[in-house]
């Protein structure tokens, strides 16, 4: 019933714990208090029967030195007054206890665990308020663990399940090595044999494990790549079949231990290559698409609206603002082949100082009133002279207009055509405007034999800059226009 419990638990603990009346007869459970340090309580269960006195039936301590023993103490009192309420008649309500009630349950690895929780116990370990929880479990040779808390038991509950949950196990199936890099292929199973499978992504563990130059893990199913200062390169996905995830991994391998090349760079190109301007031509030497193996100017200009492609060499007698006159080096790379544009306001300058020019060059012309009159031009340049000249490799050529000396020490006039010179043996000076323009570049392929032939079968290729036109007369009537203005920078 709890009653003797409830009084316990009670403020005011009265000494009259219980009374119970049949007619005149009656039973009584009452208490004596010592309520010093070492206090304690005792219990008397008493009955009145009939005409006979008042009698006492059992006395019964609970002190503070057997206040752990309560919960044996207690049944006792409470079996002694519900026995002598029968005797004289009296009716005994029975108040379950013990209540207990399956909280969680769980089976794994072939282990049963199950958490209850065990209410109006007068066990003393249900405590105050009779209520405690068990955890246990079916394992041989383990025994029950008793909480005071449902948080307890609850801990204690997913500690016994986790324990007792099968753990997978890993294998190598497969091991290679590239370049200082352990390649190991591990199987991960369940006890049983079956694969063990990650429950979020609901994919196998099995994996491809990287250790030495490269420690890295790769599950089943991963995508392999690789980010460098060029951006992401994709190798694939690892499936599990280690002859196509060697080449993955391999791959993968390569990147991260060589890096690359930059993607973005002008590739290897070879027959007609773009048309840059004379200033990408002197600083990128090195570049693959640039002909020249070196580019000096000095005192020179490109012509407005050609980006940069027509260059003009100053004469200090043309443009009298005390600049000094211009100065030209080039020199073609082994295995290109470079068309030059000159033109001269010089005119015979060119037949006098290349002997064989009806051989060597190209569309030798010289300017005509028709051509002028063709672009409304009223001034006479009948003194202007121009023509097509092929370099090869290791060929040269080089402009001083004034022949002025100086470092680098630059020839008055001076070309060769595969590697023979093509121009008179004392090199006059031009002394006068020159313009420049590359209209054609072609790059060999290695196993091909460049140099000779003079023959203008070939059309100009443009690159990352605006195209030049060499098909018609564009190129030369923004020369002529040029030299109408006077020579615009």
């Amino acid at each position: 019933m709890g009653y003797v419990n409830d009084w316990l638990n009670s403020t005011t603990r009265p000494n009259l714990v219980r009374r119970d009346f049949v007619g005149v007869d009656y039973v009584e459970l009452t208490v004596d208090k010592n309520t010093s340090s070492n206090w304690s309580y005792t219990f008397t269960v008493s009955e009145k029967d009939g005409a006979s006195p008042k009698s006492d039936l059992g006395t019964w301590v609970i002190s503070k030195q057997n206040w752990n023993s309560r919960g044996t103490i207690i049944p006792q009192i409470e079996e002694a007054y519900d026995n002598a309420l029968t005797s004289i008649g009296g009716t005994v309500e029975v108040e379950e206890s013990d209540i207990t009630t399956t909280v969680r349950e769980e089976t794994v690895g072939g282990i049963t665990i199950t958490m209850t929780r065990t209410e109006n116990s007068f066990d003393i370990r249900g405590g105050d308020d009779k209520v405690f929880y068990t955890v246990q479990d079916t394992s041989p040779g383990t025994s029950s663990t008793v909480f005071d808390t449902q948080e307890e038991a609850e801990e204690r509950f997913d500690y016994k399940v986790q324990f007792y949950t099968p753990r997978p196990q890993t294998s190598t199936v497969y091991e290679a090595e590239h370049r200082g890099v352990n390649i190991r292929f591990q199987d991960t199973n369940m006890p049983d044999g079956t694969d063990f499978i990650n429950e979020t992504t609901n994919q196998s563990m099995d994996s491809v494990f990287l250790t030495g130059e490269i420690t890295e893990e790769f599950t089943i199913g991963s995508e392999v790549s690789f980010r460098d200062e060029y951006g992401l390169q994709e190798f694939g996905t690892i499936t599990g079949d280690e002859e196509s995830d060697m080449v993955i991994l391999e791959g993968y391998i390569d990147a991260r231990l060589d890096g690359r090349e930059d993607p973005n760079a002008p590739g290897e190109q070879y027959g007609l290559l773009p048309i840059y301007s004379w200033g990408w031509y002197r600083d990128n030497n090195e570049d693959p698409n640039c002909p020249f193996s070196d580019v000096y100017l000095e005192n020179v200009y490109t012509v407005s609206e050609t980006n940069g492609r027509i260059l003009g060499l100053t004469d200090d007698d043309f443009i009298a603002q005390g600049f000094e006159s211009g100065l030209v080096q080039l020199k073609v790379k082994d295995g290109y082949r470079v068309r030059l544009k000159v033109m001269t306001q010089n005119r015979g300058f060119l037949e006098d100082n290349i002997p064989d020019l009806e051989t060597v060059g190209m569309d030798f012309e010289t300017y005509n009133n028709t051509e002028a009159k063709l672009f409304g031009q009223s001034t006479n340049y009948t003194d202007t002279e121009k023509v097509k000249i092929d370099l090869f490799g290791g060929d040269e050529l080089e402009i001083n207009i004034d022949g002025i000396s100086g470092s680098p020490e630059v020839k008055k006039f001076y070309i060769t055509q595969n590697g023979n010179q093509i121009t008179s043996g004392g090199g006059a000076k031009i002394n006068d405007e020159t313009f420049l323009a590359v209209i054609e570049v072609e790059r060999y392929e290695p196993q091909q034999n460049g140099g000779g032939g003079n023959a203008d079968t070939t059309t100009t290729s443009t690159g990352n800059a605006i195209p030049i036109l060499i098909g018609g007369a564009l190129i030369l009537t923004i020369l002529y226009m040029v030299l109408a203005r006077g020579g615009e920078e």
